[in-house]
């Protein structure tokens, strides 16, 4: 028993020299990596990657069937009401395609959702409210499951989650579905 003291002194101090040496070097790879996301930040590449995002997954050619609403941020947020927005102006565009706004849990968010369309001008015979699904990949069987001739699907949600969110309908077999992403500015310059 007393030999257990200087024994867990003498692998403290061993514990204690790694951690030193290893700290030091986790610190230098740490501020490597820093300068190089800062060196980063000053390129054109994070614009790129973000419209690449929005853009990767087929953006919508011609006319669909069906708008889809994801939200996500609750309302009122920015995000929320960018993507009412652009699905608004896209449903005005055409009179015939219906909305259908997908938002999880609280009752009242999805429709402040479905009134704020109401408030861009959509008839509210034309949207369908369905407060069902956890994640996108639930919402898009859930939709399948409703929907399982749905046409085309024009997918709104933001240019970061369209990529994903368009290979999750497609999954679902919606495999018509294209991406809408709701820009918070325009995106279509050539800088050049």
């Amino acid at each position: 028993m007393r030999d257990l003291l200087p024994t867990l002194g003498m692998l403290a101090g061993q514990v204690v020299r790694f951690a030193r040496h290893g700290l030091r070097k986790l610190l230098f790879v740490f501020g490597i990596g820093a300068l190089l996301l800062t060196a980063l930040a000053c390129t054109r590449i994070p614009f790129d990657a973000h419209r690449w995002l929005g853009s990767a997954g087929g953006e919508c050619t011609r006319p669909v069937g069906r708008i889809i609403v994801l939200g996500g941020s609750g309302m009122p947020s920015g995000p929320e009401l960018l993507r009412l927005h652009h699905a608004a102006e896209l449903a005005k565009a055409d009179t015939t395609v219906r909305i259908t706004v997908i938002h999880p849990g609280d009752p009242k968010v999805i429709g402040a959702m479905v009134d704020e369309l109401v408030l861009r001008g959509i008839a509210p015979s034309r949207i369908t409210p369905l407060n069902e699904g956890d994640n996108t990949r639930e919402q898009a069987l859930v939709l399948h499951q409703r929907y399982p001739k749905a046409g085309s699907i024009a997918l709104v949600t933001s240019p970061e989650n369209t990529y994903r969110s368009v290979l999750a309908f497609r999954k679902a077999d919606l495999v018509r579905t294209c991406g809408a992403p709701a820009w918070d500015h325009a995106m279509h310059h050539d800088f050049r």
